[in-house]
């Protein structure tokens, strides 16, 4: 994918709001370790600013298994178009409307790939990018650019998380009575979505149904709300790390 490299060095540097209370730093060490770490296998970083590689750093998580499910990869240009797309997407959000802008941000996205993405792999284009500007907001702070920081003093204390194969078998191993919606069996790490009395299990790359996606949100939030901490962070402290190899 093209980034314009241009645009990325222009970005305005912007004052960053206040951190949420019980905002713990090392967690937030630890993940931006752990990228780095990955950083020759994903081709991106997450420090300095650049959202084209955070973009292609979420799309590089799943792209190479888009032909098993029956999709296309994206192409470059796809890429590029994406990228930007959703980048202007988002400065749109406030706390307000987020829960029926971020469903129309994903419904988007879908339409204009309908070869090549579903709900499962749309909200991770758009929640794993956040979480990359919230760590900067924790650890890096002065390389924050717009519209960041004003997007996260809007949404940063409620932003969707992104969901994979590692949240599914965190969650299903630590809160099995929450999710009976989640199955971890081998390597599997599957959703349950229903619709008109036909349930379907498949894995967060195939999921269709947004409905089925935003009540995990909702029961992720529930969770975050009674450590008092932000659904980013509980993800961060409890959900991201990893589960070992298996399909997404």
């Amino acid at each position: 994918m093209k980034t314009n490299q241009a645009d990325n060095a222009n970005a305005t540097s912007c004052t960053p709001p206040p951190l949420p209370p019980s905002t713990n730093p090392e967690t937030w060490r630890r993940f931006f370790n752990e990228v780095c770490a990955e950083e020759r296998k994903n081709r991106m970083q997450i420090n300095p600013y650049n959202f084209e590689e955070w973009f292609r750093g979420a799309y590089n998580t799943f792209g190479w298994i888009l032909r098993r499910g029956g999709k296309r990869p994206l192409t470059e240009d796809e890429k590029a178009d994406c990228a930007r797309f959703i980048l202007n997407e988002l400065q749109n959000l406030t706390a307000d409307n987020l829960g029926k802008e971020w469903q129309k941000i994903i419904k988007k996205l879908v339409t204009r790939y309908p070869e090549s993405l579903r709900v499962g792999t749309a909200q991770f284009l758009i929640s794993l990018p956040c979480k990359f500007a919230y760590t900067l907001w924790v650890i890096y702070p002065d390389e924050l650019r717009d519209p960041w920081c004003r997007l996260l003093e809007s949404i940063g204390r409620k932003c969707p998380v992104p969901i994979n194969r590692n949240v599914i078998y965190n969650l299903k191993k630590r809160y099995p009575e929450e999710f009976p919606d989640l199955c971890c069996r081998g390597p599997e790490r599957l959703i349950r979505s229903c619709s008109k009395d036909i349930c379907v299990w498949g894995p967060w790359t195939q999921l269709e149904d947004y409905v089925t996606y935003w009540l995990l949100q909702i029961r992720i939030r529930a969770l975050a709300d009674q450590e008092q901490i932000t659904p980013m962070e509980f993800e961060a402290r409890y959900l991201w790390n990893q589960v070992g190899d298996g399909e997404n």
